[in-house]
């Protein structure tokens, strides 16, 4: 089951927020829904898929197809804060070259696209602390970058760790974990 909700942001362009699952019957809707934007003139859309627990082929056929067609009325699509699951599909299809990583609505909004290590750590650091807005996370950083939840908060965004001391890839303190400070700011070690 999905469900879709539009939104208007600020800078003016449309939201659509996705939450479940993208499988064929989800594709269309998703489908559907943002060609009726396009045709209505809204064309520069932000997907956030911040609650998308499974993304099919044809949902990513849906968005390439809804990606031209906004480029061809002069807009754009962006997704944002695609969980990691999803993520890998698109890498490892290489629509990762034609959907570039924001981790949440503001950055895709803005086009603020995140493409080093660190500019996902501070993304992440960003939207632990609030910075977006929305997602607020209060919990501490685990050893492999991700942040933890943490007082029934929800966390969207997570970042992608380092080599540290020792050649891990869970962060670069000298017990190669990161944390957060008292006031919810996540401190990286880095």
């Amino acid at each position: 089951m999905l469900a879709l909700s539009v939104e208007a942001h600020r800078t003016g362009c449309a939201v659509v927020v996705a939450t479940g699952e993208l499988d064929l019957a989800g594709a269309r809707r998703v489908l559907d829904r943002m060609d009726r934007l396009i045709t209505e003139g809204r064309d520069r859309v932000v997907l956030d898929m911040s609650g998308v627990a499974f993304c099919g082929a044809q949902a990513m056929s849906a968005l390439v197809r809804t990606r031209a067609r906004a480029q061809r009325a002069g807009g754009w699509l962006r997704l944002a804060a695609v969980p990691p699951h999803v993520r890998r599909v698109f890498e490892r299809t290489d629509l990762d070259r034609l959907f570039p990583r924001y981790p949440d609505v503001v950055s895709a909004a803005t086009g603020r696209a995140v493409t080093s290590v660190e500019e996902r750590a501070a993304a992440t650091a960003r939207a632990a602390s609030g910075g977006d807005g929305r997602v607020v996370s209060t919990g501490a950083v685990v050893g492999d970058g991700r942040a933890a939840a943490g007082r029934g908060r929800r966390v969207v965004s997570r970042g992608g760790g380092r080599p540290g001391p020792g050649g891990d890839a869970r962060g670069g303190a000298e017990d190669g974990r990161a944390g957060a400070s008292g006031d919810g700011k996540v401190g990286s070690g880095w």
